[in-house]
């Protein structure tokens, strides 16, 4: 529910109305522009009018990477590709300090240690080379500061 909520008097007939605050096509235009990055030009042609848009989001960012940044803390991000051939993107972010990448098998082992130590505040990514582990499901874990997160990978 975007706005205040109606009084509604106890006397209603069937030719009442409820005042808008909004006109449903501005809730269009807004997710139009600030959800799919539509441009002005396109929302008019499409909408037939310009339509002023609301502040609905309250995140505007369009990556995976500006999201981490924006949210300066510790953050897991999505591992491509998942299925795994040869090697993997793995983006993740840090508010600064300590920080372990690990991966495990299902029994809980752990196969490979891609990070232990330091690392600056903000996004990053490294990549991780399959090397000779065997196919099948793994788990890789990300420590920090207060902060411990998991995700499956797959090695095909």
């Amino acid at each position: 529910m975007y706005g205040k909520n109606p009084t509604i008097s106890a006397n209603v007939s069937s030719s009442f109305n409820v005042p808008m605050q909004f006109d449903f096509r501005q809730i269009y235009a807004t997710i139009m522009k600030d959800w799919f990055a539509i441009d002005d030009a396109a929302m008019s042609s499409t909408m037939l009018k310009s339509y002023t848009t609301l502040d609905l989001f309250k995140k505007k960012q369009t990556n995976i990477s500006d999201q981490m940044a924006a949210n300066n803390s510790y953050q897991l991000g999505e591992i491509y590709p998942n299925p795994i051939q040869s090697s993997a993107v793995i983006p993740f972010s840090s508010k600064g300090g300590y920080v372990s990448l690990k991966l495990h098998d299902l029994s809980g082992r752990t196969i490979a240690t891609l990070i232990d130590n330091k690392v600056d505040a903000g996004a990053h990514q490294i990549v991780f080379e399959r090397n000779n582990i065997p196919a099948g499901n793994y788990i890789l874990e990300m420590q920090g500061e207060n902060y411990k997160n998991t995700s499956m990978l797959v090695l095909e």
